[in-house]
């Protein structure tokens, strides 16, 4: 009990110094090697557990190369500026991964964090105060990849993900969220066909969340039943959305989760993706080809 209270205090300590998520960029249109999205599953996780975190890389210009990506749990002080936090980087805690997928063992994290030998006392958690039940940790991406032609140097990315570390409790943890498909027009996106849009032309596209995706949970104090709002973010290889971001909310009778999407304006084949995040730091995402053709055939 005594390790156990020591690991929970030394992380809530180190999770006050905890800052905000890196923003993703705020343009849809992907034309170079971006990181849209990092997802942790599942988003949180106890002292005994581990997760797994998982990146959506988009590299439209790369021909396929080899990209290698490096992990890292960091620890920052409030105030800085995610481009000013060095992370993945020296004093982080290193995790292996494979392709774009990377694994976190909490016990191995908390062994490595007593290690360090921090200036914090694990046994008096924030002032002596109650622990909380979940306390906020960051894991930092670094994605690099060899110069293009006419490149002078490798193409290099960052990110920074929340995920939650559980202290105690035994209510129920977020799940991810996840998307079934989009909608085009008010028929299912075929993933088997790429649907064929005429140059230029504008339409109605709506995501399709699987059942369960929204939640109901308990937070605040007096704490009270609340259910999840889910944030879909839009990008493409090409085309226009009107919206940047589109949103479903329960407690709202209108639909704001559909988009309106104009096709280039030059025929070829594009990919669209959706990604989608609940409001406790829960992602998920969908991907979807089609092709840009002179008029409807």
């Amino acid at each position: 009990m005594r390790a156990a209270a020591a690991a929970s205090g030394l992380l809530l300590c180190l999770g006050a110094l905890a800052g905000c998520d890196q923003p993703f960029p705020d343009e849809t249109l992907v034309e170079r090697l971006r990181i849209l999205a990092v997802a942790a599953e599942p988003p949180e996780v106890g002292l005994e557990g581990s997760l797994t975190f998982e990146a959506l890389v988009a590299d439209p210009a790369g021909q396929g190369r080899p990209r290698e990506l490096t992990w890292g749990v960091c620890f920052f002080e409030l105030g800085y500026a995610a481009a000013d936090v060095d992370c993945p980087g020296p004093s982080s805690f290193p995790l292996a991964g494979a392709g774009d997928r990377a694994t976190l063992s909490v016990p191995a994290l908390i062994a490595w964090l007593l290690e360090q030998e921090l200036p914090v006392d694990p046994g008096d958690p924030g002032g002596g105060g109650e622990l909380p039940a979940r306390v906020t940790l960051f894991v930092g991406l670094r994605v690099e990849a060899p110069a293009l032609p006419g490149q002078a140097a490798p193409e290099r990315v960052r990110a920074l993900k929340r995920f939650d570390l559980r202290l105690q409790g035994a209510g129920a943890t977020n799940r991810n969220p996840a998307l079934a498909g989009v909608s085009l027009d008010g028929a299912p996106w075929d993933d088997a066909v790429p649907p064929r849009l005429e140059a230029g032309s504008e339409h109605l596209l709506r995501p399709t969340p699987l059942a369960g995706s929204v939640e109901t949970y308990t937070a605040g104090e007096p704490p009270e039943e609340r259910q999840e709002t889910l944030l879909f973010s839009w990008f493409s290889t090409g085309g226009e959305f009107r919206d940047q971001r589109s949103v479903l909310d329960p407690w709202l009778f209108e639909d704001l989760s559909k988009n309106r999407f104009k096709a280039p304006a030059e025929p070829g084949g594009h990919t669209l993706w959706v990604v989608v995040r609940d409001e406790r730091h829960g992602v998920g995402w969908w991907r979807g080809e089609f092709e840009v053709v002179d008029e409807a055939r």
